[in-house]
């Protein structure tokens, strides 16, 4: 299980709500970077007391944390589709290069926190955070190249 990054009180507010804030918090950060980004600016943007922001979430780091694993989640959902269909090793890597420009289309604020992250300013924390994207990519690659490989093997087992 994956440990969260909020507080439970977070889980109780409607959906929009939630919604809501981590995309001001999303684009904060992308503005502004994780060191001058602004909790309190995030909180009177979304509409809520800073008092709130801190009953949803310990501090400014467990929101980009938040922020960071949602981020994780839709690209393990992008590999996941694209391993779940049937193709072959070179239409997975266009449907993964396809999927890659149209995510960096769709999420311009989530890339640039993710460039923001991997650099000096964040080094806290990313070789913990890069490391976990790495992870999810590599799992991804590494089946991709196993599915591609096996029926190679079984061609030559069989010549054998």
């Amino acid at each position: 299980m994956k440990p969260k990054h909020h507080k439970k009180r977070f889980e109780k507010i409607p959906a929009e709500k939630q919604k809501r804030i981590l995309e001001v918090a999303t684009k904060e950060f992308a503005q502004n970077g994780f060191p001058t980004a602004n909790i309190n600016v995030i909180a009177r943007k979304s509409g809520i007391s800073i008092g709130s922001m801190y009953n949803y979430f310990e501090s400014k780091e467990a929101l980009f944390l938040e922020i960071i694993d949602r981020g994780y989640k839709i690209i393990e959902e992008v590999f996941e589709k694209i391993e779940s269909k049937p193709a072959d090793v070179f239409e997975k890597i266009e449907q993964l290069l396809r999927a890659a420009q149209a995510y960096s289309k769709q999420y311009p604020e989530l890339i640039q926190i993710y460039l923001d992250m991997t650099s000096e300013g964040l080094s806290h924390l990313s070789s913990k955070l890069s490391g976990k994207l790495e992870t999810v990519s590599a799992f991804f690659f590494r089946t991709l190249i196993a599915e591609s490989l096996l029926p190679e093997v079984r061609r030559h087992r069989s010549i054998l």
